[in-house]
Parts: C-alpha cells; structure tokens; sequence
C-alpha cells in the first residue's frame, strides 16, 4: 500500500521500526475512531496496486469494514521494516476483532480478521 507519511525531518535519521510504528499508530486510531477522513489522509492520491485499485478503492474497503463493524480493535504485529531506496517498506501482520485483543497468543481463540499488509510508506515530495 502506497502511503503518505506525514513525519517531521531530523538531523537524526529515525529508524524505519519506528516511522512504520507511528504510522501504524496513526491507522490503529483512525480505525478505532471510525475516522475515515483520517485513514484517507493516510493513503496517497497516487496509491495503486497489482489488482489495479486506486486510492478511492482502498479507502471505500476501509470505510466498508468500519460501517459493517459494530466495533473495531486492531493488533498489529510489525514482522519486518526497511529503507529501500527512497521508501519504508515493511510487512505487518494485523488481526480484526470485536473486542480487545490483549495478547497475540490468543489471535486463535478470537474470531478475528487477519492480514498480512505489504506497505510502502513513502513522504510525497521528499525522501525518507
């Protein structure tokens, strides 16, 4: 998923763990407000992927899940994060459920919804 970043710039490079986290961060809440404005913010204008969606698609997907969720908790599980070129990429294992998810021991017991999310995170305009 290509994606804006929007991280303030530093003399001391940030590990990419932690731009990955913050941005995961700033997902986890959006889905959790049922923000979708938010998550579109998220989600660059130029965004399309191998199933030839675009950024509408993406945040149409998100705002369908929100709607048809009477509640939404997210575990998120950051496998890998790495710069390549001028982006982040990182896989991210996150899981869906209707109540808390505490510990991810537990991820097969929930009735949950789990992904694995290939993401680019890029700053549009400037490089990482």
């Amino acid at each position: 998923m290509a994606t804006i970043l929007a991280a303030a710039s530093s003399c001391t490079p940030t590990p990419p763990e932690k731009i990955t986290a913050d941005f995961l961060k700033q997902a986890e809440e959006a889905f959790a407000d049922r923000h979708i404005l938010a998550l579109k913010k998220l989600v660059s204008p130029d965004y399309s992927d191998a199933e030839n969606r675009g950024a509408g698609d993406v945040v149409s997907i998100a705002a369908a899940y929100i709607r048809s969720s009477k509640s939404i908790y997210l575990f998120s599980d950051l496998e890998s994060a790495a710069f390549k070129n001028d982006c982040l990429e990182a896989r991210v294992l996150t899981a869906f459920a209707a109540r808390p998810i505490m510990d991810p021991t537990a991820l097969a017991q929930l009735k949950a919804d789990i992904y694995w999310f290939d993401i680019v995170l890029v700053q549009e305009g400037l490089s990482l």
